[in-house]
């Protein structure tokens, strides 16, 4: 079947792909960024608070063990904070305690190969003796095994605590406890929430990009409804200016034309041939301004029951000359106790008869056009079928037989199937076409049942 269709436009701006993109990149970075900051904090949160901790147990102790040796004299700090990092040194997940006096010296180690190092550069260290609680925690391995106060450590990832020991009266920082902890049971927490913020932040991205996508492709979808219905008054507006003018100046003229050529046909019987061409082409005329009049004009008729049957036959009987010289026959298919349909009768007919026109003329010489009509199992619509077995339309034609003034055919104006969509939909009803090249094409008109 011959298609109908288009007036071209710019291509609209595709919010769809758009968003699609650049949405998927802005969330992606967002769920990024704030993951890994939110995977730091807690990492941070959690070893500081493990180190507060063990800082508070180190200078309870100390205190309790400085003031058993106030006799010690200058060995006091020494004495004392040996016993404090042997005391350290029992407790779970220490692997290592170091003490530093305040000229950064090892004075004692857990590992006799530490003890007497002199450290020169250590920022956690230094922090330390100016009575800043410093940590740090990651791995050692061959590249990184640098401080000498980590020698024979021999435990790849650790958590390591610079905490300063103040006197008895909290005034002054005596030194400072180092510890090296491998707390496995931490780095496992630790762990557990990275995992579960990064799978919550990938979660949550994914839910609000499915959501957002969602939102952005209905407004799309809307907004391309508007556009086509913007589109679409603009065409009728010019369409109408335009029919009103044709249907103006030329009716007459076809009219007085018409009349001629059926005196011509009565007085002179031989030539009767050529006045039916005549005839035929000023009917044709007077379709095609009817037809653009009936696009251009908005409905306001009221409708009513409309039976389908006749219509069709209606349909039928107003085909022109030219289609009955093309040898194609029409089969009918129907159940004459048909529903009535709710609808116009004259605008339908005239949908059913650009379908069925453009049936025909698609259709090879000798073959048959079949039309048939039904109700669905609810009895609520009814269903006519018009089949051809012509060439078919194209997917890319297909794509633009309801575009206004798009046609295949040489002598078409690009309406019929455009004002018979309109008519239908105009009727609450519904126009599907269905084609493959070389295999003909069916169109099913749906219309609502008159309750």
């Amino acid at each position: 079947m011959n298609a109908t269709g288009s007036l071209s436009h710019d291509s609209p701006f595709n919010l769809s792909q758009r968003f699609l993109a650049l949405s998927f990149v802005s969330i992606a970075m967002v769920s990024l960024v704030s993951s890994f900051l939110l995977t730091s904090f807690l990492k941070d949160r959690f070893l500081r608070q493990d180190a507060e901790a063990m800082t508070q147990v180190v200078n309870s102790i100390a205190k309790v063990e400085l003031l058993n040796r106030r006799d010690a004299g200058d060995q006091a700090f020494s004495l004392s904070l040996e016993d404090v990092a042997k005391h350290i040194t029992t407790l779970p997940d220490v692997v290592r305690a170091n003490v530093f006096n305040r000229d950064m010296l090892v004075v004692w180690s857990n590992n006799r190969e530490v003890t007497g190092v002199q450290v020169e550069d250590n920022p956690y260290l230094r922090h330390a003796l100016d009575g800043e609680l410093s940590f740090t925690s990651g791995k050692i391995d061959d590249a990184n095994h640098n401080r000498p106060e980590q020698v024979a450590l021999g435990h790849p990832e650790f958590v390591e605590i610079y905490m300063p020991v103040q006197d008895t009266d909290g005034q002054e920082i005596l030194g400072v406890v180092e510890i090296y902890k491998v707390p496995d049971s931490l780095f496992s927490t630790i762990r557990a929430g990275q995992r579960l913020i990064w799978i919550a932040a990938a979660v949550s991205g994914l839910f609000l990009y499915i959501t957002l996508f969602w939102i952005v492709r209905r407004a799309d979808h809307v907004i391309r409804g508007q556009q086509d219905r913007l589109i679409e008054s603009e065409t009728l507006a010019a369409v109408g200016e335009m029919a009103s003018a044709v249907a103006h100046g030329i009716r007459s003229p076809l009219a007085s034309i018409r009349s001629s050529a059926e005196l011509w046909k009565e007085e002179a019987p031989d030539s009767s041939n050529f006045a039916q061409d005549i005839i035929s082409e000023v009917d044709r005329l007077e379709k095609w301004v009817r037809g653009l009049l009936t696009y251009s004009q908005q409905s306001d008729r009221q409708y009513e029951a409309v039976d389908v049957v006749s219509t069709i036959r209606q349909s039928i009987s107003h085909l022109t000359q030219d289609h009955y010289r093309q040898a194609v026959g029409i089969e009918l298919d129907m159940n004459e106790d048909l529903p009535r349909v709710r609808g116009d009768g004259a605008l339908l007919a005239q949908a059913l008869s650009n379908i069925i026109a453009n049936a025909v003329e698609a259709s090879r010489e000798g073959s048959v056009v079949t039309i048939t009509g039904k109700t669905d199992n609810s009895r609520q619509r009814v269903e006519i079928r018009v089949t051809d077995s012509g060439a078919g339309i194209s997917a890319e034609q297909m794509s633009k037989i309801f575009m206004p003034f798009y046609t295949t055919k040489g002598n078409g104006l690009g309406v019929g199937l455009v004002i018979a969509d309109r008519i239908i939909k105009r009727c609450g009803g519904l126009l599907v076409v269905r084609s493959q090249l070389g295999t003909g094409t069916n169109v099913i008109v749906t219309l609502p049942v008159l309750s």
